[in-house]
């Protein structure tokens, strides 16, 4: 029997690989009842953070770290990925690595102040350096997803040489609340795309979600950036404002673009500044990764990750996962820290799941001992299905 283990990150507790090992520790405590098995690991992504880190290590490449940073402007030194993807050398930038919630205490959470400029000058050092130190570089991959910001990007085309003006004209600096003061821009600073020897940015997210609209970054992903339900319609304005202003400096309106509202809305700041592609960093992995000869080569394939829900059938890894084995009619077990029954149910009816809150013995033990747990529940699989 071939078990493939393919989880993604249990967000804030186990990265990819350290979930993947768990489950296969789990399963080796049962596998003299489980004849003949193999066991192939293969740690997941999606575009959001921890891609850098798989593409990484699936390509042979390298980590550098580089100062920037966090989304309150404290400096922070973030892994950039080298490597060399699908044949290209790729500078590989993660938007959690610099403007990332995993960054920041509960308390300090504040979607009107939180910037992406730390994002933006890991792009910025990137493409003013492809001639010297880094002069291999052709691209410039930024995986977009994980962030604590709903500010369109403005702090990341700022950090790439944008003036960012208020309704005076004055300029405005960090922490001026962008999202709502920016009435004009001025790229004439930024190093925009069209040089000669300049390298070309691509944007990969996990999310299919636009800046605007009832699915759009306000709405679905406020609330884990602190915003109120109350804010609502405050922050959906501002976007809204925002992005048609993009619209009439650079000539996109991100609004409604698919993937635009990845990272509070960094993707389609990006993808207007930059005319980018806007990419679906689960495919990118997976090609990286050769996943879908891996689950064809599997009789079972064990997925999960911190909290499976509706949004994990929209565009992120487990959701891919989970559709791709079923297509080619492979049994899938899912492990996840927390797991709403009715969303696995209604995609794969009779398949092993199994939560960690479900093996709690007291509050909040899923965050403090998921790898233990993640290890307990992969043994309760790998029992089951050995009396099959």
């Amino acid at each position: 029997m071939n078990i493939l283990i393919a989880p993604d990150k249990f967000k804030g507790t186990l990265d990819a690989r350290q979930a993947a090992l768990a489950i296969q520790r789990g399963i080796r405590k049962v596998i003299p009842a489980l004849s003949r098995c193999t066991i192939d690991l293969c740690p997941l992504a999606d575009g959001g953070d921890g891609t850098v880190s798989v593409l990484v290590e699936a390509v042979a490449g390298r980590v550098v770290p580089i100062l920037t940073e966090d989304p309150l402007g404290r400096p922070v030194y973030a892994g950039v990925g080298l490597a060399r993807i699908e044949g290209v050398p790729t500078a590989l930038v993660e938007s959690a690595s610099a403007s990332g919630l995993a960054l920041l205490k509960p308390s300090e959470l504040n979607p009107y102040t939180a910037s992406t400029s730390g994002t933006g000058k890991l792009v910025s050092y990137f493409l003013h350096r492809a001639r010297s130190e880094f002069s291999e570089i052709s691209k410039v991959l930024v995986c977009v997803g994980g962030t604590a910001t709903l500010d369109a990007g403005l702090g990341a085309l700022a950090a790439m040489g944008a003036s960012l003006l208020d309704e005076t004209g004055a300029p405005l600096h960090k922490g001026d609340r962008l999202l709502f003061r920016t009435h004009a821009i001025d790229p004439s600073g930024m190093d925009l795309p069209g040089r000669d020897g300049r390298p070309e940015v691509q944007i990969a997210t996990d999310v299919t979600h636009s800046m605007l609209g009832e699915s759009g970054c306000v709405r679905t992903f406020g609330p884990q950036k602190g915003l109120h339900p109350s804010e609502f319609g405050r922050f959906e304005e501002a976007m809204r404002r925002v992005a048609n202003l993009y619209g009439k400096v650079f000539g996109i309106d991100p609004g409604f673009l698919p993937r635009s509202g990845a990272g509070g809305g960094l993707a389609g700041g990006l993808a207007a500044a930059e005319n980018a592609q806007l990419l679906d960093g689960f495919e990118i992995v997976a090609t990286a990764l050769r996943l879908r000869e891996r689950i064809a080569n599997a009789d079972v394939v064990i997925t999960g990750e911190g909290a499976v829900d509706r949004t994990s059938f929209e565009g992120k890894a487990i959701g891919k996962v989970v559709t791709l084995a079923s297509s080619l009619n492979k049994r899938v077990a899912i492990l996840a820290g927390r797991i709403e029954d009715s969303v696995v149910d209604s995609r794969l009816c009779g398949a092993f799941k199994l939560s960690l809150e479900s093996l709690c013995r007291y509050p909040k033990e899923a965050v403090y001992n998921a790898a233990n747990l993640l290890e307990i529940a992969a043994e309760r699989w790998a029992l089951e299905y050995s009396t099959q």
